[in-house]
């Protein structure tokens, strides 16, 4: 049931997205990302409903997952007269307050709004008409993104803020645990591809938003082998920006990780998309770009946030402990400042090809090296993680333990 009446509907100066919202225009509030905002809350009043029940959500426990408005029929959501209506209505009383943008969010998913290409389309007229010095802004889970409705609404904005928290369905599954009528990871990653087309011919911008996370038992979308998978879908999708989040606390089902983890994962993903465009969202601290990170790793001594952090059982055995180690970290040694082919590295170190490409394998493997794609042929180089454990390496040569230093 889409709801006309203004009654019960009154804009609330106090509320932001860490509460239950009851009224449709919320804030202002002050956004890491956007400066000055006011909320516009297009779901139905005092309800969390959303796709997802992700693991590290503080609403988890009062949200309604669902995967259609239709399955939340029984309650109201706002038509999109009385969402215009109060919006005009709020920035007639904000008239002395500065705001930098309008943002669509609000207790869960707003892309469910059975009108949600109608609201963001009257939206950006209501802007346009009454502020048009402010950006619209939306934020997404990127759950309905295959549906072309949803990408006409979303492409209205200048800014989309789109989650990405795992490329596999299996860390899906576990992370974000989507309504089972959701569309596949593989469907939902092509709306993406499109909203992307679609943002650029408009000039607006498409933020990537990913939250590092792992389980009691083990599970983490930052692992080696999946992050290779998040960077290659990044590569190809290339949005203006990636913010890596951490959430603000434990939870029963989640456990941040510690800065030093996300700061390996930002080095990671900058090296291919860019020290300007991969940044690191840290409790209300604006997004830091990795270039400004690694000018203050310049002056480590000086920094609050050094800990200690040992190599992996699986690095020990693969660079000191099992057949080949000293011939991959020769590899690594050669690769240091270089970009080169598998036979160059064979003819600096006097082997045969069929061999170094065997330890290359397992080095790409471990995320300590990249491939390059030149042409027709392949180019490896060290990674800044493969670096830090050089570094490591000579640090323990007089010592037992191996114990290794990171931001």
């Amino acid at each position: 049931m889409v709801r006309d009446s203004l009654r019960d509907i009154a804009y609330n100066p106090l509320l932001d997205t860490s509460q239950v919202i009851n009224s449709i225009v919320f804030g202002p509030n002050i956004s890491r990302r956007l400066n000055r905002v006011l909320g516009i809350n297009i779901l139905p009043l005092g309800k969390v409903v959303c796709t997802f029940r992700c693991i590290y959500c503080p609403l988890v426990s009062t949200l309604t997952c669902i995967s259609s408005w239709k399955d939340f029929i029984k309650y109201n959501w706002s038509s999109t007269n009385v969402i215009l209506e109060n919006l005009m209505k709020t920035l007639e009383i904000l008239d002395k307050i500065p705001l930098d943008s309008i943002v669509v969010i609000g207790n869960g998913e707003p892309t469910l709004h059975p009108k949600f290409d109608e609201i963001m389309h009257g939206l950006r007229k209501t802007i346009d008409l009454l502020s048009p010095e402010m950006n619209l802004a939306v934020f997404t889970n990127s759950s309905l993104v295959s549906n072309i409705n949803v990408i006409r609404g979303l492409a209205e904005a200048d800014y989309v803020v789109a989650k990405l928290d795992a490329v596999t369905e299996e860390l899906r599954a576990i992370i974000n645990r989507p309504h089972k009528d959701i569309a596949s990871l593989a469907e939902i990653i092509r709306g993406l591809f499109v909203l992307r087309r679609e943002l650029v011919d408009r000039n607006s911008k498409l933020i990537i938003s990913t939250t590092l996370i792992r389980t009691p038992i083990g599970y983490t979308n930052m692992e080696n082998k999946h992050l290779h998978r998040l960077l290659k879908t990044l590569e190809e999708l290339d949005p203006d920006q990636v913010h890596l989040e951490i959430p603000p606390s434990p939870y029963a089902t989640a456990i941040p990780p510690r800065r030093s983890e996300v700061v390996r994962v930002a080095t990671f993903l900058s090296e291919v998309l860019g020290e300007d465009r991969v940044f690191i969202l840290a409790g209300t601290t604006v997004p830091i770009s990795v270039r400004l990170i690694k000018k203050a790793m310049a002056n480590r001594d000086d920094l609050y946030m050094k800990e200690e952090v040992r190599i992996s059982d699986k690095l020990r055995i693969l660079l000191i402990e099992s057949p080949g180690a000293k011939t991959r970290v020769s590899i690594l040694e050669t690769l240091l400042g270089k970009r080169l082919s598998c036979n160059s590295i064979a003819k600096n170190l006097g082997l045969s090809w069929w061999a170094v490409q065997r330890h290359l394998n397992l080095l790409l493997e471990s995320g300590l090296i990249r491939s390059i794609k030149f042409g027709k042929r392949t180019l490896y180089t060290i990674t800044s993680m493969g670096v830090t454990v050089l570094e490591a390496l000579k640090l323990a040569e007089s010592e037992e333990s191996i114990i290794l230093k990171l931001l």
